[in-house]
């Protein structure tokens, strides 16, 4: 349905963004469609961790449960969420870039499920 990537560069090292990416709760900071978000299950930055996301989609707010099921620290983390009318999976990829600096590329795939595809 909808695929969504962006790179940005930080200048911080790899370790550093990993660490501040793979805890969702961070996704307030930066995400403008996102108006709320709780870590709901596990440990942040590690597999199976849940988060509940209320997130702005098309003029309306959804719940996504979201939960991590990739870490590779420093390089990247995958996020997946699901509901009956959408599928969510974003992954962030961290490279160096000098000493003290990194290039973040996040990718996000939605598709909608069901009725609404």
């Amino acid at each position: 349905m909808a695929r969504y990537t962006g790179t940005v560069e930080a200048p911080h090292r790899p370790e550093e963004v990993w660490h501040y990416l793979a805890d969702l709760r961070s996704v307030e900071e930066w995400d403008p469609s996102v108006d709320e978000v709780e870590l709901v299950g596990g440990e942040p930055r590690t597999e199976g961790a849940r988060y509940d996301l209320e997130v702005r989609f098309r003029g309306r707010s959804i719940n996504l449960p979201y939960r991590v099921v990739e870490v590779d620290p420093p390089h990247r983390v995958v996020f997946e969420a699901e509901t009956d009318s959408v599928s969510v999976r974003d992954e962030a990829r961290i490279e160096p870039k000098g000493p003290t600096a990194s290039s973040v590329t996040w990718d996000a795939d939605l598709r909608l499920r069901g009725i609404r595809r």
